[in-house]
């Protein structure tokens, strides 16, 4: 009994802890929806910006189905500069980070997520209109194939798993919850809670990308996604 009252003191000690994290309102950029080109520079000055005062953190809140390639990286290629330049960054993913959102989520220094939040990543694909010669299919193939080359080195970096399974997942398309992939690759996240502050917080925020023009991104769409692309093979791995 003694025992058993002894864990639960504990258990309770450490949730107590991890509770207390919170991210800073005024020193946050919430990437709300697609990522296109239409946010890039505002992200880039607003980051700019926050980074002026190193002593702390740019936070950064994800709730994105993904989006441009081109768009993403060059939003990791500045915050790269600014990792250089001796700048942290925290990220917190609220409801969904998928596709070059999860890519965003490898550079980040710290990251925390909700429970349930969804997570994927997978090979790069392209919409095409028009007709497509066979010429032309086969140079999209071989970009494609170079991109998916340097998506799979940023994953095999950053997640703390084995080459084959990140494969096995890219390959698979497997959407996990947070706390499904803290378990599949601990360390990867620094904090898996309901209890991160101001993570929903939307007003007195540096920039919110869901007001730029665009569209937020909502609960039916995190639906959508998760009918379009789970898949229950996932969970042998």
């Amino acid at each position: 009994m003694r025992n058993l009252l002894l864990a639960a003191t504990m258990f309770l000690t450490s949730s107590v802890a991890l509770s207390k994290t919170s991210l800073n309102p005024a020193r946050t950029i919430v990437i709300d929806g697609p990522i296109t080109g239409q946010i890039v520079q505002p992200v880039i000055d607003t980051m700019n910006k926050l980074a002026a005062d190193k002593s702390q953190p740019i936070d950064i809140v994800i709730s994105s189905p993904g989006g441009s390639v081109v768009a993403g990286y060059i939003i990791v290629d500045t915050m790269e500069a600014l990792r250089a330049d001796g700048v942290k960054f925290r990220c917190g993913v609220r409801s969904l980070a998928a596709s070059m959102a999860f890519q965003l989520l490898l550079h980040c220094d710290e990251r925390y997520s909700t429970p349930h939040a969804f997570l994927l990543w997978h090979p790069v694909r392209v919409f095409y209109m028009g007709v497509l010669t066979a010429d032309a299919a086969r140079v999209a193939s071989i970009q494609m194939g170079l991109s998916d080359k340097m998506v799979l080195g940023e994953l095999h970096k950053a997640l703390p798993l084995d080459e084959k399974v990140i494969d096995w997942h890219f390959t698979n398309e497997t959407l996990h919850h947070a706390r499904q992939l803290d378990k599949l690759a601990p360390g990867f996240f620094k904090q898996v809670s309901s209890g991160i502050g101001n993570l929903f917080k939307t007003d007195g925020v540096a920039l919110n990308t869901g007001e730029l023009g665009g569209f937020s991104f909502s609960l039916g769409d995190i639906l959508y996604i998760h009918e379009t692309f789970i898949n229950m093979r996932g969970n042998k791995q």
